[in-house]
């Protein structure tokens, strides 16, 4: 199931769900209360897509998905939403400068940022800004499966 749902998540995907976060701007107390159940709007996006989550102590979401792990990190006073996740390597340390330079060249070409952690797990993270937008559910779990979907990728990446 959640192979086919991040599947469907590709550059297709975004750019519909994207396209319908630019077409929501709000104004005034209606952007206040749109940004503030971006929450809510992620939680019924991965509950009406089955995508098992916990809510953690800093009420932030968390997700376990096979080897990855994800975090979405809703910041309302800043108006970012932080999709952030990691997936283990088992990289030896002979390997980590090779993929750190892999780490650095994604960094120059993508708008998600990448990096080995102390570990050797692969770490990335997308950010967006939420001023004045209402995040639809599309958008919640595409942002969700373009880290996921990164994260394999690289590891791929990682592993030849």
């Amino acid at each position: 199931m959640l192979k086919n749902i991040f599947k469907r998540g590709g550059k297709l995907m975004m750019a519909a769900a994207m396209a319908s976060v630019v077409a929501l701007p709000l104004m005034g107390s209606e952007a206040e209360a749109a940004r503030g159940n971006t929450q809510g709007v992620f939680q019924n996006a991965l509950s009406g897509a089955d995508i098992p989550y916990t809510i953690d102590d800093n009420n932030n979401i968390h997700l376990e998905l096979g080897e990855v792990t994800i975090y979405v990190v809703i910041n309302n006073a800043e108006n970012v939403v932080r999709v952030w996740g990691w997936i283990p390597t088992n990289l030896p340390r002979s390997r980590w400068s090779n993929a750190y330079a892999i780490c650095n060249e994604l960094n120059t070409n993508r708008s998600e940022k990448f990096w080995l952690d102390s570990d050797g797990d692969i770490r990335c993270q997308w950010a967006f800004d939420t001023d004045d937008i209402a995040i639809s559910p599309a958008v919640a779990i595409a942002a969700v499966s373009r880290v996921y979907g990164n994260l394999n990728e690289v590891k791929k990446l990682f592993s030849n």
